[in-house]
């Protein structure tokens, strides 16, 4: 990185909203669900964002966007949502 380059510090709700690789996470009062960026029309929801993360942080590189959701939802942690 250039010594010339500006950190900049990220905000709660912008970090939220990525939980690794191309999961993307939706989560506030009304909507609690999670999509791959590759697959935006398919939503899939849960009870907890922690188990979410914890899960794609821990298994993102063996799984890819491609499994993971699979893997989850084997897993219990996610649901598809109709």
């Amino acid at each position: 990185m250039s010594e010339n380059t500006k950190k900049i510090p990220l905000t709660d709700s912008a970090v939220e909203d990525v939980t690794g690789g191309n999961v993307q996470i939706v989560c506030n009062k009304n909507d609690h669900y999670c999509y791959g960026a590759r697959t935006p029309d398919v939503r899939y929801e849960f009870q907890s964002k922690r188990a979410v993360d914890n899960f794609v942080t821990e298994n993102y590189d063996y799984y890819g966007e491609a499994g993971i959701f699979q893997a989850m939802i084997d897993a219990g942690i996610i649901t598809p949502m109709n």
